[in-house]
């Protein structure tokens, strides 16, 4: 008996404006309930829509940050506040709410909790907290966001820590969390914290892209949560989370999702609410609906973040008890946080270490299957424990792979089965003793499986089958960074004819399947690169040309390791340099994105000379992301691959930048795709001259120009002057053009600036301030490769 995933709308009204009732007229018409966030001016205008909302079951949450309640309270992050003072801010978040004649304040809507918030909230009788950004670590902009370990789905906050879940029995003031939007955790620790479920992301530049009118890689992934609980029977939660900001054409793809949900509930796969409905679900069922969810594709062809095309697939299998984090084809949690024990965490570590995941180190496990008759298997596992006995999960890759199911088996396994409705996943969780154990299990299943929804090319290319409305659509995407040329055609003659589309960058392709091959361009350098084949599978399409890449890359590669770490380094399988973990310090390519970064630094810097004689003494040099190879990697943890020195009591400090990132080992620079902020401190009036140099290029040929301000940056509202330096700095476009003149841009800093503790530059790129279609109408991002702040000279 299927069971219909049960679907939360949380739509960020705060970013709508006056068109708020118009929004919500649509979710009415289409008879959805939705849970919406509204700043405060907001829902004094917008009083009569916010009653329709309430009337429809949907909460009301007051956006509300310390600043809102005094204006003195300058940082956006509640765990910085005493819980003294997260009480008076609060009080006046209800004094206000009530003053609108719309009952009580029920929720607030919030980036960054804290313990002192959770307690603020239930002494006032605030039950639901919405906003959390679960499970990220991340800077962003003013916010310092650190909170792994706590649950996907909605929770009871404990207590303890505001990461973690309880069973509200007995509480009179129990505490709803809820996230924005599901995330994938093991994404979120290497990569890039954005994913498929908020259509807007498809606009919004610096996530991922989707040229379309629809949010397909959005249909993909809810597609994929409603087909697991059809197969076997238990409900899945998923958040849509409706945010507006960047492009117009955003509203067009939340739009399109919530027709499609409806469309789905109409016939029955889906059960759409808000939080009162789950709330009362999760406090019937003991605390919590168990959730096991198996994530696969859900960003196919985005490379921010150093992302390969494909990210391996991983299992997300949480209860009140536990979270358990699964990597594919490994039997042992990469994360696994216990929920039982006292739990009290600091609320931001950059690192992202705290709350640290439970240790499974000492452990072996060997999974071996063998046929054990007509529709039968039996699958041995053995766990080699070199420490005390501990009970934990482990996720059996090899059990099911290759079969199709339905599958049966006894306790202590369960089943996980596939999206894709063949192969799947045995969960087992068990207490493991000290020493070597051994556990049988038989599964049956239905034969062996057709094998049509994934595909590889060597260690270069993959491909995966989704189905959209009862459409398969294969995905092509690339492992590496890099551009290569491939051919594309169909497996067999009766199968020509299929739409193919393609994104390089922000270049749109449109072609037909044909039998003879057909040009492929990927490049895994871009933000964004993929191909789709609608109403193809996996094993109906061939690649022509992988081998003679791979032999490309590894020629390169090998040229590049010579020249920058010496002739005979070694490069591991496949030989040249593929996407993934930057953190693992087992990477050879750190050592060669160092030898680069300094090799650049030291080119920028050289021509920088060149360019303005008599320079004057370099006091402060900053290479964001100049160590890094090439790919790119969410800031929070890209710190550790710039090269940043200060001399003589200056300093340098970056306010606002998603992220470094690397076109080629060397090549690399900060990006923010709006407002990317910078900061130089200690110049002193009786020093001299200071003139500020910045350094970037265009590496994706985006016509990338930008304008450049000064401002006091401890200075707010009508305090805050902006001198503009820069009107139109057009930078060169290519890789190649990066040390042409026009890729340094020098300015004279204004006398008045000086008596400014620390002097803001704000860099952004010049084009309308709200795009419709970020993708037609060529978006371009706010880049800065280098920096160097100097003193006296004549240059």
């Amino acid at each position: 008996m299927s069971a219909p995933a049960f679907c939360h709308i949380y739509a960020q009204f705060d970013q709508v404006g006056e068109r708020l009732g118009e929004d919500w007229d649509h979710l009415a018409r289409l008879g959805l309930v939705a849970d919406v966030t509204v700043s405060l001016g907001q829902a004094e205008r917008q009083r009569a829509a916010l009653e329709r909302v309430r009337a429809a079951g949907g909460l009301v949450a007051l956006n509300w940050y310390p600043r809102d309640g005094d204006a003195a309270c300058a940082d956006a992050n509640w765990w910085r506040y005493e819980p003294g003072e997260c009480r008076r801010l609060v009080a006046v978040a209800q004094q206000r709410f009530a003053a609108l004649g719309l009952g009580e304040l029920e929720a607030l809507n919030t980036y960054t909790p804290g313990n002192g918030l959770v307690a603020a909230c239930r002494a006032a009788g605030i039950r639901y907290l919405t906003g959390f950004c679960a499970p990220i670590v991340i800077e962003d902009g003013g916010w310092a966001i650190a909170h792994y370990g706590s649950p996907l789905s909605p929770y009871f906050v404990s207590e303890q820590d505001y990461r973690k879940p309880e069973d509200p029995a007995g509480r009179a003031d129990a505490l709803l969390m809820a996230s924005m939007e599901l995330r994938n955790p093991l994404v979120c620790a290497r990569h890039w914290s954005e994913g498929p479920w908020c259509p807007l992301n498809a606009q919004a530049a610096d996530r991922w892209l989707e040229p379309s009118d629809t949010p397909w890689p959005f249909l993909r992934s809810a597609e994929d949560w409603i087909r697991q609980g059809e197969q076997d029977g238990v409900q899945r939660f998923f958040h849509i989370n409706l945010q507006y900001f960047f492009a117009g054409a955003c509203r067009g793809h939340n739009r399109r999702a919530l027709e499609w949900l409806a469309a789905q509930r109409d016939c029955g796969r889906l059960e759409i609410g808000g939080l009162r409905a789950w709330g009362r679900r999760l406090a019937a069922g003991g605390g919590f609906v168990p959730q096991a969810t198996w994530w696969r594709g859900e960003m196919a062809g985005m490379h921010v973040g150093n992302r390969p095309g494909f990210y391996p697939d991983t299992v997300v299998d949480e209860s009140l008890a536990r979270q358990a984090v699964f990597a594919e084809g490994e039997a042992l949690p990469r994360r696994l946080y216990d929920y039982r024990p006292a739990w009290s965490c600091h609320p931001f570590r950059p690192a992202g270490d705290d709350p640290a995941p439970a240790d499974t180190a000492g452990l072996e496990v060997a999974v071996e299957r063998e046929d054990a008759g007509p529709g039968r298997v039996r699958i041995a596992v053995t766990v080699r424990n070199q420490g005390a006995e501990r009970t934990l999960p482990l996720a059996l890759w090899p059990a099911l792979a290759g079969l199709a199911g339905p599958f049966q088996v006894a306790a202590p396994a369960r089943v996980l089965p596939h999206p894709a409705g063949e192969d799947g996943l045995l969960l087992v969780e068990r207490a493991w003793p000290a020493g070597t154990t051994t556990v049988s299990l038989e599964v049956a299943h239905h034969g062996v499986a057709a094998g049509r929804h994934r595909r590889r090319w060597g260690a270069l290319v993959e491909a995966r089958t989704f189905t959209l409305d009862r459409r398969p659509c294969t995905v092509i995407a690339l492992q590496a960074p890099a551009r290569v040329l491939l051919g594309l055609r169909a497996a067999r003659p009766a199968l020509s004819g299929a739409a193919v589309e393609g994104l390089v960058g922000i270049e749109r392709s449109a072609s037909t399947l044909a039998l003879a091959a057909q040009p492929l361009v990927l490049d895994g350098t871009c933000l964004a690169s993929w191909a789709r084949v609608w109403d193809r599978h996996a094993d109906e399409i061939e690649i022509e040309g992988v081998a003679e890449a791979e032999a490309g890359l590894r020629a390169a590669a090998r040229a590049q390791a010579d020249a920058l770490l010496g002739p005979g380094t070694a490069i591991p399988a496949p030989g040249y340099q593929l996407h993934g973990d930057l953190l693992d310090p087992a990477r050879w390519d750190l050592a060669l994105g160092r030898a680069a970064g300094a090799a650049e630094a030291a080119a920028a810097e050289a021509r920088l000379h060149e360019l303005r004689p008599g320079l004057g003494r370099i006091v402060v040099a900053a290479h964001p992301g100049a160590d890094l190879p090439c790919g790119s990697i969410t800031k929070v943890l890209g710190h550790r691959f710039d090269r940043i020195a200060a001399s003589d009591g200056h300093g340098f400090e970056e306010l606002c930048a998603d992220y470094p990132q690397a076109w080629a080992p060397g090549v690399a620079g900060w990006v923010q795709w709006r407002h990317l902020h910078v900061a130089v401190t200690g110049l002193r009036r009786d020093a001299g001259r200071y003139r500020l140099h910045l350094h970037a290029c265009d590496p994706e040929g985006r016509g990338l120009v930008q304008r450049v301000h000064l401002y006091d940056a401890d200075a707010h509202g009508e305090d805050r002057m902006q001198i503009c330096v820069e009107p139109a700095w057009a930078v060169p476009a290519g890789i190649a053009a990066r040390h042409e003149a026009g890729a340094y841009c020098s300015v004279a800093i204004p006398a008045l600036c000086l008596g400014w503790k620390r002097i803001g530059i704000w860099i952004n790129p010049l084009e309308r301030q709200r795009l419709h279609d970020w993708v037609a109408e060529r978006g371009a991002p706010g880049i800065l490769m280098h920096l160097w702040l100097t003193v006296g000279g004549a240059g």
